[in-house]
């Protein structure tokens, strides 16, 4: 999980992220199959304009003289099976490994100066550069490593197309790792909110159904991302006001040393 490893200290604190995201494609050479320069208005904006290298088919896109970001097809799979690997358990695409597996390029996506921007309009515009970057070189499924999670491109582009400042596209940016407990009881985790200067959510025992554990997470993530680090130790959350759980700050039983929100039933 290399380039998965959250980058954080022990408070859960933001440290540099590299905004990058990776489009799979499954013939041998991803190639452009339609003009950056045609779509790039659509999904970034209409101040941006794009260029393509002459042999490699390097996308790079400027906003007047600022170098906004490039996309980079390459011919060969991502190395060591690491996108493979992502794919497994993914409860938003049953079939991801056997897909995965069939990508023989990829294109690398890469926002530039992302320093200027918060982190959650920083991950909105790389969602952008991405949708683009499927269009223009037909890839088939999205790999976003910083949440070790692959989507396939309906799921990507049905969630990524109506993503806004309010409505945050959050299963594209974050992990939920679902399993049991030694008792049998339903836990899980979060994975990738280090992306955001937050900690993750982690849930040791819970009477709630899979589906609805998932849901809670998002929703507690997509709350975070909207407002900022306003949990805290001692508090508690819930989907209604009879429907109360206490929050406490720990260490992560599933990812130690790591800090994170400890959701208790």
């Amino acid at each position: 999980m290399a380039n998965s490893v959250p980058r954080q200290n022990g408070s859960g604190a933001q440290q540099q992220v590299p905004w990058i995201a990776f489009v799979l494609c499954r013939e041998q050479h991803a190639r452009v199959t339609v003009e950056p320069s045609v779509v790039v208005k659509r999904f970034i904006g209409d101040a941006y304009s794009a260029e393509v290298g002459d042999e490699d088919g390097t996308a790079l896109i400027s906003c007047g003289e600022d170098f906004f970001g490039f996309l980079g097809p390459m011919p060969a799979s991502i190395p060591n099976q690491e996108a493979q690997r992502a794919a497994e358990g993914n409860f938003t695409w049953p079939n991801a490994p056997y897909e995965v597996a069939q990508h023989q390029s990829h294109v690398i996506v890469a926002l530039q100066n992302a320093d200027r921007y918060p982190p959650t309009k920083a991950a909105l515009l790389l969602t952008r550069l991405t949708l683009m970057a499927l269009t223009v070189y037909n890839g088939f499924a999205v790999y976003w490593p910083e949440a070790y999670l692959c989507h396939s491109r309906q799921f990507f582009e049905d969630l990524a197309s109506q993503a806004s400042d309010q409505h945050l596209p959050v299963p594209l940016w974050i992990r939920c790792y679902l399993g049991r407990n030694r008792t049998g009881s339903l836990a899980g985790f979060t994975w990738g909110m280090h992306q955001f200067g937050l900690m993750d959510f982690e849930v040791e025992r819970c009477n709630l159904g899979p589906a609805e554990l998932i849901e809670l997470l998002w929703d507690l993530a997509h709350y975070l991302l909207v407002n900022g680090p306003i949990i805290g130790d001692g508090d508690t959350v819930g989907p209604t006001e009879e429907i109360r759980i206490l929050v406490r700050y720990g260490m992560s039983r599933s990812n130690p040393p790591r800090q994170v929100y400890k959701l208790l039933f």
